[in-house]
């Protein structure tokens, strides 16, 4: 994906978010469900955006969350793609 970029990316959420999603989108299942397990799932639903702070002080959270947000995405194609022209909406800029 960072060949693809339209923008560099303005935080470290903006690059890590598509890598973790896809990371755990790669995991076994049995292994992918008991990672998302160890988190509440009202928690993972959470309307925060993405942003360094989370990601810096809590990884596995912000994987887990990157995961169930970008499973939810109708169209996940167009979602990673907002990552990379710099537009997404769910990623706090800085």
């Amino acid at each position: 994906m960072h060949q693809n970029l339209r923008r560099k990316a303005t935080t470290h959420a903006a690059y890590e978010y598509p890598a973790y999603a896809l990371q755990i989108e790669a995991l076994p299942a049995h292994v992918r469900e008991n990672f998302l397990s160890s988190f509440d799932e009202a928690t993972l639903k959470s309307d925060t955006l993405f942003n360094d702070s989370i990601l810096f002080f809590s990884p596995y959270y912000f994987a887990a969350r990157a995961y169930h947000h970008f499973k939810s995405a109708p169209d996940k194609c167009a979602h990673l793609a907002s990552v990379l022209t710099d537009t997404a909406s769910f990623i706090a800029p800085m």
